[in-house]
């Protein structure tokens, strides 16, 4: 197996090595001896985006090509995700076109793993065997190798001293090394490419070996990808290469964060609708963290004073870092902030005095129960809130709702929420209907007189109160 490891990765520099000038664009994977993570066999995506698919959350203009936006953008899947219409159709069901790969898995290296005997022969510009080695020729040890005359040494043996055993003879008349190619660490490297850089021409692969934090920068291609000789361990590379494969919101100090010239400004870096919430996904992306922390600094400290749209910022994220010092005096438009998040971090001291709508705020959010001691004042929309936030029984008792009209399913299935909410102006609410369904521990006497064109139906249903409608009434 070694040797056709070793004839596998010679082979496939070889290709690269003589390729003609009219295939210089091909990447720089054919060299590797990692699985591409960008190798297709075929067309599996055929797509057709439904013309008539909006997202469900009051905005009409969310069709399937601001689907396509945002994915060009930069998102990577959260909208096609989670994104719904009306009917609780998702966007990668619904616009197939502009979320590449919704519909049909991707015929990559794992599809070729399903049957490698069928498909690692199977060639567009590689072969299944080139662009997927690690899933068609792994590297790994062979189970039936032993030394002559003596079953019990073999490779697991060897492994127990490599250093003295890996050139011992097998009753095959292979080495060691030869048969035991994890054990003895003899696992073919790849090739580093000559042209990969990232920037600019001096940070190529050479300079990616002085630091192995930048095996996961990207230019054309990732580091790791680009220069596995350097960073790949499957290669025979650098194992701690990998040293920020799961690098989340406690990993910061592990990245450059010192700043040239100081904090940098709300102007500069999130002067543009929807910045702030790009910056966000790529500090999730352990490939990208580290370039935001370096040229943004840690995320408690981001100067976001200037932002007015906070909505969707930590959408379907596991973010739960701190932004509790965040100078939100700017914000407008809460919607769908932690919708469907894990966050439950301390936002209590959050500025909200502008904002005017909250919609889907913390909608499906299981983890988060924080106290809210906010300004909502000029709050009209908090319909869907707290829907399905199963854990909340924060205090938001005091909260001044004269502003209030759309409270609609606001607590529904919330099963934890007891809070007493008699104190809230419901003077302008004109639609409240199931905005304690399902709410099972809620069992408050709120004492509230609607006027009477207000929507109330379903207000209470299955909640702790239902029988006295939670002391709701027009």
């Amino acid at each position: 197996m070694a040797r056709a490891l070793l004839v596998l990765c010679a082979a496939l520099v070889g290709v690269a090595a003589q390729k003609p000038e009219t295939e210089q664009d091909v990447p720089d994977f054919v060299r590797l001896c990692v699985d591409s993570s960008r190798w297709l066999y075929g067309d599996s995506n055929a797509c057709e985006d439904d013309s008539g698919w909006i997202k469900h959350d009051g905005n009409d203009n969310k069709d399937c090509a601001w689907i396509a936006g945002q994915v060009a953008a930069g998102d990577t899947g959260r909208q096609c995700e989670r994104a719904k219409n009306k009917k609780k159709v998702k966007a990668e069901d619904a616009c197939t076109c502009a979320c590449p790969q919704a519909t049909n898995p991707p015929n990559d290296c794992a599809w070729v793993g399903e049957d490698t005997d069928a498909r690692c022969g199977l060639s567009l510009d590689l072969t299944g065997a080139e662009a997927c080695p690690d899933t068609c020729a792994p590297c790994v040890d062979d189970a039936t190798w032993h030394v002559a005359g003596q079953e019990s040494r073999d490779c697991e043996w060897v492994s127990g001293n490599s250093d003295a055993r890996c050139d011992r003879v097998g009753e095959d008349d292979r080495l060691a090394s030869e048969a035991c190619v994890s054990s003895c660490d003899a696992c073919p490297r790849g090739n580093d490419s000559g042209s990969w850089f990232y920037k600019k021409t001096g940070k190529d692969c050479g300079w990616v070996a002085k630091k192995s934090k930048r095996c996961k920068k990207t230019g054309v291609d990732r580091a790791e990808y680009a220069c596995p000789s350097t960073c790949s361990a499957s290669c025979g590379g650098d194992e701690e290469s990998d040293e920020f494969s799961e690098l989340g919101s406690d990993d910061e100090f592990a990245c450059e964060t010192a700043l040239v010239g100081g904090p940098v400004s709300c102007a500069s870096a999130f002067g543009q609708r929807g910045s702030l919430q790009k910056a966000i996904e790529e500090y999730l992306d352990p490939i990208l963290q580290c370039d935001v922390l370096t040229n943004l600094g840690p995320v408690a400290e981001w100067d976001v004073a200037c932002v007015e749209d906070f909505s969707e910022i930590f959408e379907g994220t596991a973010f739960d870092g701190d932004v509790s010092a965040w100078d939100t005096s700017s914000a407008t438009d809460l919607n769908n902030a932690f919708r469907d998040s894990s966050f439950n971090g301390d936002i209590s001291g959050w500025n909200t005095a502008k904002v005017t709508t909250m919609r889907y705020a913390f909608y499906g959010n299981t983890a988060f129960n924080q106290d809210l001691n906010w300004n909502v004042a000029k709050v009209e929309w908090m319909n869907y809130a707290f829907n399905g936030a199963t854990a909340f029984n924060g205090e938001i008792g005091a909260w001044a709702t004269s502003s209030l009209e759309y409270s609609y399913n606001m607590f529904q299935g919330a099963t934890s929420f007891n809070g007493d909410l008699s104190g809230w102006d419901v003077d302008k609410v004109a639609h409240c209907g199931n905005m304690f369904n399902g709410a099972t521990a809620f069992d408050r006497d709120l004492s509230w007189t609607l006027d009477s064109g207000a929507n109330m139906d379903n207000v209470a249903d299955g909640a702790g109160c239902e029988a006295t409608t939670c002391g709701i009434s027009q």
